[in-house]
């Protein structure tokens, strides 16, 4: 099974208490217990053992949580599950989801002179806590001093910070961490979505991270500022991107977050947030998040929303598993980028019968082999030489969260993933004649023509997967992927993507047909295609630079088939489709950078595509043609 080691090498430290907020000793108790670790939970006794202990409701439970919540040492708090008895049970509750902690500290008062007198003395020796006395003091306080001192800052009602409008992208959040995105900011993000939910009366959510170095920290002021919100937190741990969304149908809750920024290089993090089952945000939603931050037009929440802690590993590995068959076994590449699905790809597939081999399958935030991204040449050429290598069946390769995949066949070719959307769309249209598939404008001709051989009804839409998941759910279609990699299946499926069971959809599918991925990629319509190709262009210009663009590239090729925005609305770039293939620009949704694709059938017709491609981007100053986000650019030369 697995488990979260995300936290080793970091101190735990928990302390207990009622928490008057007059009384000096417990302001310093949790100033100088946060000095000793990097993370501190505080556990505040109830009512009932309140009146127990002082003989009266000094101040309401609820009440001393809020104000224990407010200050800026504290990271999380614990209203004490127990009733008359001393805290024991809710120090092993805390202490059984945090196991994985290098070190944990239970910090005690300087009223408490020795562990001899400490009940809590058996529980901490049996987990291996360590205990600490002494901490903070007793001295009375006649002022709020100390409390105002030790609020972080203004209510959380009321506060405003500033933020970088382009992180807020028009499916998600995504930004430089440091630059655009910092502890401050990312709480601020919690209370806004946070209280996105509440006004929709929706006060669960499930969250979960991927393996970038910043996760960890993010996780700890999203949950901080959802919690104030109200918002009951399932922390599902480190988790790639369809385990949330899995999540949700799980623990039956509309809210979901997952902080992650994909394909982005290693200093980028972000975060997709749920709206419904399988749905996050779209323009609007974003918007909405956006106006709440700079506005701080909070919610006022009465109580500080739990947290507990699931692992839904073995819970997600069954539902995989239990809707598909593999008739062959197959050995297959699996090349992680060493991102978050090193932890769960090569088992979930080895259950499944498959001969799996690894690359760069161990987990590393800084991404020491380049982002993972399954559309690079450079990702897929690893794959593609691991395939001849071993004389493997088929080798794929996945982004940082796992939702998207890249494919190699057993005789070392790339397919890239408009040929996998071709690929699924004849798949389900033999079992649903007549049915739509949605597809972005990024992909191949072949894609088209697939679904029109195979009796289907293409439909071609808007890039992002919020926006083709949307699509999916308004035509009733039963498929819908994107040339990113991203695919969607509501056949049999949640409808969410998911890059696990896209790879096994793969394979039960050849298993069925006795086929080999070389054999039936063979079967369609041939196109010398470009990968998608990424080049850096700042936010600030990037729609003004490619609606130029667009102008001349109308002009320069009149009478042939145009996609934009007067086609489909909302779109972001300009497609026109020959009798013998398609040029596209558009400016990325996810960052400061434009997507180009095109192809056609002759070498001859190609490079000149190619040519008239890298002339008319030189032209503008503003490219950025050396960048982490750019990708694929060496195929222009």
């Amino acid at each position: 099974m697995y488990q979260d080691n995300s936290f080793d090498g970091r101190t735990l430290v928990i302390i207990s208490g009622y928490f008057n907020p007059t009384h000096i000793g417990h302001v310093r108790l949790i100033e100088d217990a946060k000095k000793l670790g990097d993370k501190l939970i505080v556990i505040v006794n109830n009512d009932i053992q309140q009146i127990r202990k002082k003989g009266k409701i000094i101040m309401s439970e609820d009440e001393r949580v809020e104000v224990v919540k407010a200050m800026k040492y504290v990271d999380e708090v614990f209203l004490s599950i127990d009733e008359e008895s001393p805290v024991i049970n809710s120090l092993e509750h805390i202490a059984r989801l945090h196991r994985h902690w290098n070190k944990i500290i239970f910090a005690n008062g300087g009223d408490r002179e020795s562990k001899k007198v400490v009940p809590e003395t058996p529980l901490c020796e049996r987990y291996n806590i360590e205990m600490r006395f002494d901490v903070g003091g007793t001295e009375k306080l006649n002022s709020s001093t100390n409390i105002n001192r030790l609020r972080g800052a203004e209510d959380s009602g009321s506060k405003k910070i500033k933020i970088n409008p382009f992180i807020f992208r028009n499916y998600d959040i995504r930004g430089i961490v440091g630059k655009d995105l910092d502890e401050e900011k990312v709480h601020a993000i919690g209370n806004a979505y946070g209280t996105f939910l509440r006004r929709r009366k929706i006060r669960h959510a499930v969250v979960g991270r991927d393996c970038r170095l910043s996760s960890d920290m993010f996780r700890d002021s999203l949950i901080k500022g959802m919690t104030e919100m109200g918002i009951n937190i399932i922390d599902i741990g480190m988790v790639m991107t369809q385990m949330m969304y899995y999540a949700q149908y799980r623990f039956q809750t509309n809210g979901g977050a997952m902080i992650t920024a994909s394909h982005n290089p290693y200093n980028y993090n972000g975060f997709k947030l749920g709206i419904g089952y399988s749905l996050t945000t779209g323009p609007e939603e974003v918007k909405e998040i956006r106006t709440i931050i700079e506005n701080g037009d909070y919610f006022k929440s009465e109580k500080i929303g739990t947290v507990e802690q699931q692992d839904v590993t073995e819970d997600y590995y069954h539902d995989i598993l239990k809707k598909i068959t593999l008739n062959k076994k197959f050995k297959v590449i699996v090349d992680s980028g060493c991102g978050t699905t090193g932890l769960f790809i090569p088992e979930l597939l080895r259950r499944a019968g498959c001969d799996v081999i690894e690359r760069n399958t161990t987990v590393d935030g800084k991404f020491p082999v380049g982002t993972p991204d399954p559309t690079a040449e450079s990702t897929m050429k690893r794959v593609r030489d691991a395939v001849l290598e071993n004389n493997a069946d088929i080798g794929f390769a996945f982004d940082g969260d796992g939702d998207r995949i890249g494919t190699v066949d057993e005789k070392g070719r790339v397919l890239w993933n408009d040929v996998l959307v071709a690929i699924f769309a004849k798949e389900i249209l033999e079992r649903f004649p007549h049915s739509k598939i949605v597809y972005n404008g990024l992909c191949s001709q072949v894609v088209r023509e697939v679904i029109h051989q195979n009796n289907g009804i293409p439909v071609m839409w808007r890039t992002g997967h919020s926006f083709i998941k949307s699509k999916i759910a308004e035509e009733n279609a039963v498929f819908g992927g994107e040339l990113s990699g991203h695919f969607f299946f509501a056949d049999n499926a949640y409808g969410h993507d998911d890059g696990a069971y896209a790879v096994v959809r793969v394979l039960e599918y050849l298993s069925e047909r006795n086929v080999s991925l070389s054999q039936l990629y063979e079967s369609f319509p041939v196109y010398i295609s470009s990968p998608e190709i990424k080049i850096g262009c700042p936010d600030e210009k990037k729609e003004a630079i490619i609606k130029d663009i667009a102008e001349k590239f109308k002009a320069d090729f009149p009478g042939n088939t145009v996609t934009d925005d007067s086609v489909i609305p909302g779109d972001d770039g300009t497609r026109i489709d020959f009798t013998d293939g398609m040029v596209i620009f558009r400016y990325s949704q996810n960052g400061p950078y434009i997507t180009i694709k095109f192809e056609a059938q002759n070498q001859e017709t190609y490079n000149q595509r190619k040519k008239y491609v890298k002339d008319t981007l030189l032209r503008y100053p503003d490219m950025v043609w050396q960048d982490d986000l750019c990708v694929n650019v060496e195929s222009l030369d």
